[in-house]
């Protein structure tokens, strides 16, 4: 009788892309960082509007909560298989 599990995957192939995600999530992670840094500094200019402003604060808001989503849903799954 065959497997039907639904983690019935190569063990390789998934650290493989197990690795390759988190590395994704740690690049993104760090761009988000960097993009809420420059936003702090645009944001001490007097020559930008207050809606500039707090477009640009949601903006990076908005990526920084997706990502950290995105991470929890990962972690979420590498739970899933290992249970």
């Amino acid at each position: 009788a065959k497997s039907s599990s639904m983690f019935n995957d190569p063990t390789l192939e998934i650290q493989e892309l197990t690795a390759l995600i988190k590395s994704d999530i740690d690049a993104l992670s760090l761009a988000v960082s960097e993009l809420q840094a420059l936003q702090n500094f645009e944001s001490s200019d007097r020559d930008l509007s207050k809606d500039s402003i707090v477009h640009s604060t949601t903006i990076c808001d908005d990526l920084k909560s997706r990502l950290m989503g995105t991470t929890k849903q990962f972690k979420d799954v590498l739970t899933a298989r290992t249970e």
